[in-house]
Protein backbone atom coordinates (compact mmCIF):
# COMPACT_ATOMS: atom_id res chain seq x y z
CA UNK A 1 0.00 0.00 0.00
CA UNK A 2 1.18 3.33 -1.29
CA UNK A 3 1.93 6.54 1.48
CA UNK A 4 -1.29 8.98 2.07
CA UNK A 5 -0.48 11.21 -1.05
CA UNK A 6 -1.75 15.05 -1.43
CA UNK A 7 -4.68 13.74 -3.91
CA UNK A 8 -5.96 11.05 -0.79
CA UNK A 9 -6.02 14.11 1.67
CA UNK A 10 -7.85 16.49 -0.82
CA UNK A 11 -10.04 14.16 -1.69
CA UNK A 12 -11.42 13.58 1.84
CA UNK A 13 -15.06 14.87 2.57
CA UNK A 14 -15.58 18.00 4.67
CA UNK A 15 -14.16 17.80 7.88
CA UNK A 16 -16.94 17.42 10.42
CA UNK A 17 -17.56 19.89 12.95
CA UNK A 18 -17.69 20.28 16.48
CA UNK A 19 -20.04 23.11 17.01
CA UNK A 20 -22.76 20.82 14.22
CA UNK A 21 -24.94 18.99 17.05
CA UNK A 22 -27.96 19.48 19.07
CA UNK A 23 -28.47 17.54 22.30
CA UNK A 24 -32.53 17.16 23.30
CA UNK A 25 -34.33 17.14 26.01
CA UNK A 26 -37.77 15.52 25.86
CA UNK A 27 -38.82 16.30 29.50
CA UNK A 28 -36.59 17.26 32.64
CA UNK A 29 -38.80 14.69 35.12
CA UNK A 30 -39.82 16.95 38.39
CA UNK A 31 -40.31 19.96 36.43
CA UNK A 32 -41.84 21.62 33.29
CA UNK A 33 -41.36 24.06 30.98
CA UNK A 34 -37.52 24.30 30.28
CA UNK A 35 -37.03 20.93 28.63
CA UNK A 36 -36.37 22.60 25.32
CA UNK A 37 -34.50 25.47 25.90
CA UNK A 38 -31.75 23.26 27.50
CA UNK A 39 -31.07 22.18 23.95
CA UNK A 40 -30.48 25.92 22.71
CA UNK A 41 -28.51 26.34 25.81
CA UNK A 42 -26.19 22.91 25.26
CA UNK A 43 -22.58 24.85 24.97
CA UNK A 44 -20.90 20.94 25.16
CA UNK A 45 -21.52 17.35 24.89
CA UNK A 46 -19.40 14.12 24.69
CA UNK A 47 -20.16 10.91 22.90
CA UNK A 48 -19.96 8.51 25.69
CA UNK A 49 -16.70 6.08 24.55
CA UNK A 50 -17.10 2.71 24.03
CA UNK A 51 -14.57 -0.10 24.01
CA UNK A 52 -13.78 -3.92 24.06
CA UNK A 53 -12.50 -5.68 27.15
CA UNK A 54 -9.68 -7.04 26.68
CA UNK A 55 -9.02 -11.24 28.11
CA UNK A 56 -5.39 -11.74 28.76
CA UNK A 57 -4.91 -16.09 28.37
CA UNK A 58 -1.95 -16.89 30.36
CA UNK A 59 -1.15 -20.92 29.24
CA UNK A 60 2.20 -22.52 29.78
CA UNK A 61 4.06 -19.31 29.85
CA UNK A 62 2.82 -17.92 26.76
CA UNK A 63 0.09 -14.96 27.19
CA UNK A 64 -2.11 -14.06 24.77
CA UNK A 65 -4.91 -11.82 24.46
CA UNK A 66 -8.88 -11.65 22.61
CA UNK A 67 -11.59 -10.06 22.52
CA UNK A 68 -13.95 -9.80 25.51
CA UNK A 69 -17.04 -8.17 25.99
CA UNK A 70 -17.92 -4.64 24.15
CA UNK A 71 -18.12 -2.00 26.78
CA UNK A 72 -19.81 1.20 27.35
CA UNK A 73 -19.08 3.64 30.46
CA UNK A 74 -22.20 4.45 30.57
CA UNK A 75 -21.72 7.86 31.22
CA UNK A 76 -21.34 11.63 29.76
CA UNK A 77 -21.53 14.70 30.12
CA UNK A 78 -22.90 18.29 28.72
CA UNK A 79 -22.38 21.95 29.22
CA UNK A 80 -25.73 24.13 29.84
CA UNK A 81 -25.25 27.86 29.75
CA UNK A 82 -26.77 29.52 32.54
CA UNK A 83 -29.01 32.17 32.74
CA UNK A 84 -29.75 35.16 34.96
CA UNK A 85 -32.80 33.35 36.24
CA UNK A 86 -31.24 30.32 37.16
CA UNK A 87 -34.75 28.55 36.17
CA UNK A 88 -32.33 25.92 34.32
CA UNK A 89 -30.35 25.08 37.63
CA UNK A 90 -33.55 25.25 39.76
CA UNK A 91 -34.95 22.73 37.23
CA UNK A 92 -31.88 20.13 36.80
CA UNK A 93 -31.99 20.41 40.63
CA UNK A 94 -35.50 19.57 40.65
CA UNK A 95 -34.90 16.48 38.33
CA UNK A 96 -31.96 15.30 40.73
CA UNK A 97 -34.46 15.67 43.96
CA UNK A 98 -37.32 14.01 42.05
CA UNK A 99 -34.87 10.29 41.48
CA UNK A 100 -33.56 10.94 45.02
CA UNK A 101 -34.83 13.41 47.78
CA UNK A 102 -32.20 13.60 50.36
CA UNK A 103 -34.32 15.74 52.39
CA UNK A 104 -37.05 13.13 52.52
CA UNK A 105 -35.39 10.07 51.78
CA UNK A 106 -37.60 9.05 49.35
CA UNK A 107 -37.58 8.45 45.23
CA UNK A 108 -39.23 7.97 42.06
CA UNK A 109 -39.37 4.63 39.95
CA UNK A 110 -36.96 4.74 37.03
CA UNK A 111 -39.73 5.00 34.76
CA UNK A 112 -40.82 8.14 36.36
CA UNK A 113 -36.68 9.98 36.26
CA UNK A 114 -34.75 7.93 33.29
CA UNK A 115 -35.76 10.06 29.75
CA UNK A 116 -34.09 9.21 26.61
CA UNK A 117 -31.90 12.65 25.23
CA UNK A 118 -31.47 12.61 21.21
CA UNK A 119 -28.07 13.67 19.83
CA UNK A 120 -28.07 14.82 16.38
CA UNK A 121 -25.24 15.39 14.28
CA UNK A 122 -25.40 17.85 11.17
CA UNK A 123 -23.26 18.26 8.20
CA UNK A 124 -22.50 21.85 7.14
CA UNK A 125 -25.95 22.43 5.61
CA UNK A 126 -27.66 21.94 8.63
CA UNK A 127 -29.13 18.47 7.51
CA UNK A 128 -29.37 15.61 10.59
CA UNK A 129 -26.60 12.89 9.47
CA UNK A 130 -26.49 10.73 12.15
CA UNK A 131 -29.25 10.50 15.35
CA UNK A 132 -27.85 9.21 18.36
CA UNK A 133 -30.54 8.00 21.07
CA UNK A 134 -28.83 7.57 25.03
CA UNK A 135 -31.66 5.34 26.72
CA UNK A 136 -32.51 6.02 29.69
CA UNK A 137 -30.65 8.92 30.80
CA UNK A 138 -31.26 9.84 34.67
CA UNK A 139 -28.52 13.10 35.98
CA UNK A 140 -25.90 11.86 38.16
CA UNK A 141 -24.60 15.16 39.27
CA UNK A 142 -24.36 18.89 38.73
CA UNK A 143 -20.65 19.86 39.20
CA UNK A 144 -19.30 22.50 40.20
CA UNK A 145 -20.33 25.99 39.19
CA UNK A 146 -17.95 28.72 38.93
CA UNK A 147 -18.20 32.02 39.93
CA UNK A 148 -15.56 35.40 39.49
CA UNK A 149 -15.85 38.67 40.85
CA UNK A 150 -12.54 39.20 38.28
CA UNK A 151 -13.92 38.45 35.15
CA UNK A 152 -16.86 38.53 32.81
CA UNK A 153 -18.24 35.54 31.71
CA UNK A 154 -21.26 33.31 31.37
CA UNK A 155 -22.23 31.32 34.23
CA UNK A 156 -21.97 27.15 33.21
CA UNK A 157 -23.50 24.16 34.37
CA UNK A 158 -21.49 20.95 34.26
CA UNK A 159 -23.81 18.15 33.96
CA UNK A 160 -23.14 14.33 34.44
CA UNK A 161 -25.45 11.53 33.26
CA UNK A 162 -25.44 8.24 33.48
CA UNK A 163 -27.38 5.76 30.27
CA UNK A 164 -28.34 2.48 29.78
CA UNK A 165 -27.91 1.47 26.12
CA UNK A 166 -26.82 3.70 23.21
CA UNK A 167 -28.25 3.57 19.65
CA UNK A 168 -26.57 5.35 16.55
CA UNK A 169 -28.18 3.50 14.03
CA UNK A 170 -24.79 1.01 14.17
CA UNK A 171 -25.78 -3.11 14.56
CA UNK A 172 -24.33 -5.91 13.72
Amino acid sequence: MARTSHSNVMALPDAAQQWNFDLFFPTVPGSTGVARSLTYKCKTTTLPKSGIEQVPIELHGVKKNEAGRATYDHTFSCTIMGTVNYEDYKALRGWRDYTRSWKNNTGADAAGYKVNLELDLYDNQGNIVNTIILAGCFLLEIGDIQFDGNSSAVVELPLQFSFDYLNDGVSF
